[in-house]
């Protein structure tokens, strides 16, 4: 079997409207490889979503090819798990049945989809609010639920898609950690979203910096720091540093106002 998960060639994508056509992605040439922990890094607006749903078979490239070790992505496949930023818990359930959702609807009997939902609580730190609903839940208890969700279908990978954007601070940290230790655990590919340079510093096998729309690779970086990892390593630092140029070097110019020229 191929080291490649992924294969994305000449990879575009345009939204159109009534009013404009705006070009997402354009020209992205990526090779994802089996059991990396990539990450997908840039500005706000820059495509990485969009790419990150083309992984997933949620959008189709208007342009290109995408491959999931050699087969056409045409759609949702069950070897993917996709985690969002928002961990959309259906509040009328308690969290063993959210957990358990992508399961039911995949037809697994109740007694095995229950098993597989309280083995992916307990995983997560949850074991014991297996029967709470998401309003009795912090931010960072429902993101590990969604994580959960995820990982109940035994996916081959984990797309996520700014997971933790949404949590504070040390709660993110946390959540970082906890992420990093069930990824070792299984060693499964991940690809991460992200804007934020120290997390993807933190997470990353090697890093993909997206240009400002539309979005390009724009440089690939490895991190060759060993694990586990410390926030606040002089290392990490210093390669965080490095990122934060590349950044300044692929920005737009910014156009004077009309009174200065």
């Amino acid at each position: 079997m191929s080291d490649d998960v992924f294969t994305l060639s000449g990879v575009s994508r345009e939204y159109r409207s009534a009013q404009k056509t705006t070009l997402a992605l354009d020209d992205v040439e990526l090779t994802v490889r089996d059991g990396e922990f990539l990450v997908l890094l840039g500005p706000s607006g820059c495509g990485k979503s969009t790419l990150l749903e083309i992984l997933a078979g949620l959008q189709r490239p208007d342009a290109g090819e995408v491959s999931f070790r050699g087969d056409p992505v045409t759609g949702p496949r069950a070897e993917l798990g996709m985690v969002f930023q928002d961990p959309a818990l259906f509040p009328w359930q308690p969290l063993l049945s959210n957990v358990a959702i992508g399961l039911e609807l995949a037809g697994v009997p109740a007694k095995e989809r229950e098993r597989r939902a309280l083995a992916e609580l307990e995983r997560v730190g949850l074991g014991g609010f297996a029967r709470a609903y998401p309003h009795e839940l912090s931010g960072g208890m429902q993101q590990r639920a969604g994580i959960a969700r995820a990982l109940a279908a035994d996916p081959e990978v984990l797309l996520m898609d700014e997971p933790f954007g949404a949590v504070d601070h040390l709660t993110r940290l946390q959540l970082q950690e906890e992420l990093l230790a069930l990824w070792a655990e299984r060693r499964r590919t991940v690809v991460f979203v992200t804007h934020d340079v120290g997390e993807a510093v933190y997470l990353a096998d090697r890093i993909v910096v997206l240009s400002p729309r539309p979005g390009r690779i724009a440089r690939e970086i490895t991190v060759s720091a060993g694990r586990p990892r410390v926030h606040g390593d002089p290392e990490l630092l210093a390669r965080e540093s490095d990122i934060y140029r590349v950044l300044r070097e692929i920005e737009d110019p910014i156009e004077p106002p009309e009174w200065m020229i």
